[in-house]
């Protein structure tokens, strides 16, 4: 309580509160989320097309979709998940400053994403011996298309996550490097959550 003519103190300035104290931003560097948006939005366009060439011949389409393997398909969507686990505890391990640990956790995604690359070649080299090509029907155009995008996607993943593999090992850390490193993640995780959505139209949806 205080008397008549008495002087209150200026209020304290909060500066752990407020919606600006700790402004919120999206993960990593924001044009990147205009390439993801981009990516996401030209997936989408061609599965379209794929679920409208579905549902014109849905005989000719599961003829073609029957010389697929579902379990080629299943080991392929495994690997990438598993790939997406080992980038999460990357950037976990990176956040703690546990440099060794995201180094080999990135050596594990590494891995896993040649290993899909792998996976996918011999299932090419399957087909393609087996005469099934992009001018056989419709439906192995569309496959060959999306896979062949995905795969790409994923080869310059790889390379992105080897890049902010060597420049975590760095001695002197620049100012945004974890920016680089977790953009790095969410490109990744976009590229497994784009084949999520392909394999099931490919392998299993008749």
């Amino acid at each position: 309580m205080t008397t008549r003519g008495s002087v209150l103190p200026p209020p304290v300035a909060d500066n752990h509160s407020g919606p600006s104290a700790h402004p919120r931003r999206v993960p990593g560097e924001p044009g990147l989320w205009l390439i993801i948006l981009g990516d996401i939005v030209m997936f989408a366009v061609l599965l379209c097309v794929l679920l409208y060439y579905r549902s014109s011949d849905r005989a000719g389409y599961a003829a073609a979709q029957s010389h697929l393997s579902i379990s080629q398909g299943l080991a392929e969507t495994l690997v990438l998940l598993a790939s997406s686990l080992a980038v999460v505890v990357a950037v976990v391990a990176y956040r703690a400053q546990r440099i060794g640990r995201a180094n080999g956790a990135m050596l594990i995604a590494l891995g896993l994403g040649a290993a899909f690359t792998v996976l996918k070649v011999v299932e090419w080299s399957t087909h393609a011996a087996d005469g099934l090509t992009p001018h056989s029907n419709d439906f192995f155009m569309l496959y060959y298309i999306l896979t062949g995008l995905h795969l790409g996607h994923v080869v310059v993943g790889m390379f992105v996550l080897e890049l902010v593999r060597r420049m975590a090992k760095r001695p002197l850390p620049g100012k945004h490097d974890t920016d680089y490193f977790v953009g790095a993640a969410v490109f990744w995780h976009m590229v497994d959550l784009i084949w999520l959505f392909l394999a099931p139209l490919l392998f299993l949806v008749v």
